[in-house]
């Protein structure tokens, strides 16, 4: 049986449009003995409202696009899993790839809904792993000047573990030293939140990557059941990594339209650029009289997208977005103008989805699966056209 499931927005943006992102202002390629003519484009979004910045408001999402960069002691790292993402809400620098696995390298994909407030950040979801003998948290630190502190909110089930020990390590990974070898938790009721929080200032920590490991056990389990050391599960909320930073180098958010305007028949006739990018806008170009290819994509998010290095024709246009930037709001219109004097042409922008498709060869009844997991495992290796 086949079947087609799941339209995400966030996974490789594969589309269409646009220019080379060097070129921040507006370029008009044409004949000198041509007439050119005003062309306003009045420029509409389908949607209303920015999902992406929506999402990383200060009412419980990343605060990372609202916070301009600090110096001094901050969040090196934050996390919230509110965005049910194992991306960190907060790092100090964007560069940064830090990331969370347990026992053998299994990353999680699971979120659950018993999350605890911390700040400004709403009691949202927590990470949960089912079966975690070990969970290790790797933090990259170049240029960290100090390291303060350590810490998170930790919680189980009834047969989930209810004490760890905690190493950490800079040598990435390869030998550990113990932090503490007992954290019986406070609160043994399933579910119930235990707040942990370890000091660092008297220990050394210098290197390229900080990592930290815990072990869990059974410990003290009160009136909770018998540890299931395969079948219980651990969940963790607000980690975070507390420290000093000569800066803390946060993008700015990414808010841009791009246009790029072809002749048909002139190949040398074009006009092409890229400007800050409203829901309501207008854009005006000069052109000359003839039939177009026109292509527009915005772009609202933390990174920009990848453009080919050359484009000197439409049919050498495409763009892509990194898996790692799977919160963007990326609109797009493909159309063709006819520009024969001075008008006003309206463009309306839809939202630019990518299509994961998932064939089912067997003959299994598909109503016993529950849920599909898409992990990302790498960037992309190429970049598509559609044209």
């Amino acid at each position: 049986m086949k079947s087609i499931v799941h339209l995400l927005n966030g996974l490789a943006l594969v589309f269409i449009l646009l220019l080379a992102v060097s070129c921040k202002k507006d370029s008009i390629v044409r004949d000198d003995d041509e007439l050119a003519y005003s062309v306003t484009f009045a420029i509409h979004q389908f949607s209303n409202t920015s999902r992406y910045l929506a999402v990383n408001s200060s009412s419980g999402g990343a605060l990372l696009a609202s916070t301009t960069p600090n110096v001094g002691d901050g969040y090196l790292y934050f996390w919230s899993f509110n965005n049910e993402s194992i991306n960190p809400d907060i790092k100090y620098d964007y560069r940064a790839e830090p990331s969370i696995t347990y026992n053998n390298g299994i990353v999680p994909t699971n979120f659950n809904a018993n999350g605890f407030a911390f700040e400004d950040f709403a009691a949202g979801k927590s990470v949960s792993m089912t079966g975690a003998r070990e969970v290790f948290i790797k933090m990259p630190i170049h240029d960290v000047i100090a390291i303060r502190s350590f810490a998170f909110d930790i919680t189980s089930t009834n047969t989930g573990p209810k004490d760890f020990e905690i190493y950490y390590s800079i040598d990435e990974g390869d030998n550990y030293v113990a932090l503490a070898l007992n954290n019986q938790f406070g609160n043994v009721t399933s579910n119930t939140k235990n707040s942990f929080s370890y000091e660092l200032d008297t220990i050394s920590i210098q290197g390229e990557e900080l990592w930290m490991k815990l072990v869990m056990k059974a410990g003290e389990r009160g009136s909770s059941g018998e540890y299931n050391e395969s079948q219980g599960v651990v969940r963790l909320d607000n980690i975070r990594l507390v420290g000093e930073a000569s800066t803390f180098t946060h993008p700015q958010p990414i808010n841009e339209l791009y246009y790029f305007i072809f002749h048909k028949d002139k190949p040398g006739v074009k006009s092409v650029g890229v400007v800050d990018f409203s829901e309501d806008m207008q854009l005006q170009v000069q052109l000359p009289m003839g039939e177009y290819d026109v292509f527009f994509v915005s772009n609202t998010s933390q990174s920009p997208l990848i453009f080919p290095s050359s484009i000197e024709k439409a049919a050498d246009i495409y763009c892509s977005n990194l898996f790692s930037n799977h919160e963007a709001d990326i609109f797009g219109y493909v159309g063709t103008l006819t520009v024969s004097g001075e008008q006003v042409q309206p463009i309306l922008l839809t939202r630019l989805f990518s299509q994961i498709k998932i064939e089912f060869t067997d003959a299994g009844d598909l109503s016993l699966v529950k849920e599909l997991v898409v992990t990302q495992q790498h960037e992309p290796f190429f970049l598509c056209s559609i044209r």
